[in-house]
């Protein structure tokens, strides 16, 4: 599978791209179009929004939601790699306008954009809806128990595993927990885990839970529920420090202590620290682990404040993304 993957440029979706940029030509034909916007992944958008802009002499911004050849799950071959590079280079030169989901991320992207000025990179995280909220109630709970919630899947490097090591030693420590500690997966946690979660399953029944797939509105009901919520950040330390996901927003708002395991020393640990919604342990460090989870089931979690989360809320981050695309549209005709 992965050769077949490499023998597709720039990705799966090169098809639909083609596709794409004629369907644009044909609306910017018949409509005003004053920019064009793309983001990724998948790349093919950005290579035919750079086609639709050429062609339609517009100005273009791209979004990039997640690196690309920087990327911590990028896995292609040496061959496809400066491939990947040479067009990676191609699109940041000839945007306009770039954005990306963290300023460690945007620090790497002006770097790449020598020509260009240093603001036309900015830096707009995920963020959350306030309506996915606003009339959410938590799933009814055992006031005994300590729940542990992570929502979603498990991508590229990430991995339970760390954090799954660290509760058994938290267990050989204080059989006791058992009792209290409960885990709940949230959605499709990745078929590559299933041996994993079942054997720890077998070792200690009633403590981890699985949903399945849920829809969004549960996800957040889960994590309104919960007494923590475990984010997992894994790879490479140099290309997780700018990861920044969207989850961790939604973490964020609903007001549970935050556990992060990995990426100690990036900005979404940072971000824990700075607002007091939680810790971020070193993914090899399995008794700092066990310890945090020991000190907050005694009572010592810390206590975030949901309001610290409205700066990013969606409605305020497109109102920069919106003064954003304003200055490059200006920028560009004042060339032209």
């Amino acid at each position: 599978m992965k050769t077949i993957g490499a023998l597709q440029y720039p990705d799966d979706k090169a098809a639909w791209g083609g596709q794409a940029r004629r369907v644009a030509m044909e609306l910017i034909r018949k409509n005003p179009v004053d920019l064009i916007f793309s983001t990724s992944p998948p790349i093919s958008a950005h290579l035919a929004a750079m086609r639709i802009a050429k062609c339609a002499n517009l100005p273009w911004v791209a979004d990039f939601r997640d690196l690309w050849t920087s990327n911590p799950a990028y896995d292609m071959p040496a061959w496809r790699r400066s491939l990947d590079i040479r067009l990676e280079k191609k699109l940041l030169d000839s945007a306009n306008g770039v954005i990306t989901v963290s300023e460690h991320l945007a620090s790497m992207l002006r770097v790449r954009r020598p020509s260009k000025n240093k603001d036309t990179v900015l830096a707009i995280s995920n963020g959350y809806d306030e309506a996915d909220f606003s009339h959410a109630l938590p799933l009814p709970g055992k006031s005994e128990e300590f729940r542990v919630v992570h929502a979603g899947t498990f991508y590229g490097h990430q991995s339970p595993d760390e954090f799954l090591n660290g509760v058994e030693r938290l267990f050989q420590l204080e059989p006791e927990a058992r009792k209290r500690l409960r885990l709940r997966f949230v959605g499709n946690v990745g078929a590559r885990f299933e041996r994993t979660l079942r054997e720890f399953k077998a070792r200690h029944p009633q403590v981890l839970e699985l949903t399945g797939y849920v829809e969004h509105p549960r996800a957040i009901a889960e994590m309104l529920a919960a007494d923590a919520l475990l984010l997992v950040i894994g790879g490479d330390a140099k290309l997780t420090e700018g990861v920044m996901t969207g989850k961790l927003f939604e973490y964020l708002r609903a007001g549970r202590p935050v556990l992060q395991v990995g990426a100690v020393n990036g900005e979404a640990a940072r971000l824990l620290q700075n607002t007091g919604a939680g810790i971020a342990v070193a993914a090899d460090d399995v008794a700092e682990i066990a310890a945090v989870i020991s000190r907050w089931l005694a009572g010592a979690a810390p206590k975030p404040q949901p309001a610290n989360a409205i700066i990013y809320e969606r409605r305020a981050q497109t109102a920069r993304l919106s003064e954003f695309m304003a200055t490059v549209h200006e920028r560009f005709h004042g060339r032209n």
